[in-house]
């Protein structure tokens, strides 16, 4: 059972990692860590030998020893760096979170803060530290999710904790209800603020109100697509150095034009933009690039939310607009329907569409 103590702000409780099923999948994380390693390790020395390849010398010989084998020269060296480079990130970011998990299934403890208008989570697995603060008034409700208790707001579903046991969860649970409840509700949208933190709100060449699409994970991809491509067009150089005749031919044919496909979808993603633009009863896509723009309208307008779950169990989110035999998902996300949610309701109330909400959850909490 819970023992709330006080707190500076308030009262708090701590929830620790429990129960021996914790430790499946923290052992098999550590096993993945181990082949993890082994692969960190080898992309590092290959990384030492493409900076001898490109440099001349290898300054961390006596650490990371060249690899054995012929590596790329003349012109694909520093290509090949730069994509090695990137994998290496990658590949490192994904064993530091791995890491972090198994630390927090063995020595997990979670500190749930609550009093005056906010809501403080502090996440700790030995020495990693999250913290998170909500605004009391922020907050639409909570609830249990896949095991976790969750605090609702417009735009997202914030984790309040995972740990301890379902009693807990459940107990932890009412005492936050009962906190939120005397609070103030939350503010009305705002006419000329963004609904959900991905758009950003400006005013057309009317004075309307409009939505440019979030351009950070067309960024994310559109740079993704520039380094496959200038890697595959690295693999061309390299192949008129080894190849002659038909080999040659069905390389450069191959590698030019997937590096090619990569590059144009990269300058898109990267330099086209995307807007809204909203009218009674319709809403307006617009794509602009170099000057040009395309322009597709949704019109009688319809809105949509609706859930489809995949084969690993995750529930995805999808807002779609409809009109004229077109339809386009103009927002998603997995597990979390709190912001295509958000965004529908804003676009709804200012274009006057019908907006059908479908596999709502039933105790998902909506205010204004």
């Amino acid at each position: 059972m819970l023992t709330p103590e006080p707190s500076d702000s308030g009262q708090q409780v701590t929830l620790q990692a429990s129960g021996i099923l914790r430790f499946l999948p923290a052992a098999f994380l550590a096993a993945w860590l181990c082949g993890w390693a082994v692969g960190e390790w080898f992309a590092l020395r290959l990384l030492a030998t493409l900076l001898h390849a490109v440099i001349g010398a290898n300054p961390l010989s006596s650490w990371l020893p060249d690899v054995g084998g012929r590596m790329p020269g003349g012109p694909a060296a520093p290509f090949f760096l730069v994509f090695l480079l990137f994998w290496l990130a990658l590949w490192t970011l994904g064993g530091v979170g791995a890491f972090q998990q198994v630390l927090a299934l063995l020595f997990g403890r979670d500190v749930v803060r609550w009093g005056g208008d906010a809501l403080e989570v502090e996440h700790r697995a030995l020495w990693f530290v999250a913290r998170e603060r909500l605004a009391g008034r922020a907050i639409t409700g909570f609830r249990m999710f896949r095991g976790h208790l969750v605090a609702d707001t417009r735009r997202r579903a914030a984790r309040v904790t995972g740990l301890g046991s379902q009693d807990d969860r459940e107990q932890l649970r009412s005492m936050l209800e009962s906190w939120r409840a005397p609070l103030a509700q939350p503010e009305p949208l705002s006419a000329d603020a963004s609904p959900v933190a991905m758009f950003v709100t400006f005013h057309d060449e009317t004075g309307a109100i409009a939505l440019l699409s979030p351009p950070a994970p067309r960024r994310s991809v559109g740079v993704l697509l520039g380094v496959l491509g200038l890697a595959l067009f690295a693999g061309v150089v390299s192949v008129f150095s080894q190849k002659t005749g038909v080999a040659l031919v069905v390389a450069v044919l191959f590698f030019g034009v997937a590096g090619g496909a990569c590059l144009a979808g990269s300058l898109w993603l990267l330099a086209a933009r995307e807007s809204w633009h909203m009218a009674p009863g319709r809403l307006e896509r617009r794509r602009s690039l170099f000057g040009r723009t395309w322009s597709t309208e949704f019109v009688p307008l319809e809105i949509q939310l609706s859930s489809t779950r995949d084969s690993d169990g995750d529930l995805k989110w999808a807002l779609e607009v409809s009109g004229a035999g077109r339809r386009h998902t103009i927002a998603s996300a997995i597990d979390d329907p709190n912001a295509p949610l958000t965004l529908g309701t804003w676009l709804a109330e200012r274009t006057g569409a019908r907006f059908v909400r479908r596999d709502l959850e039933p105790t998902l909490r909506r205010v204004g």
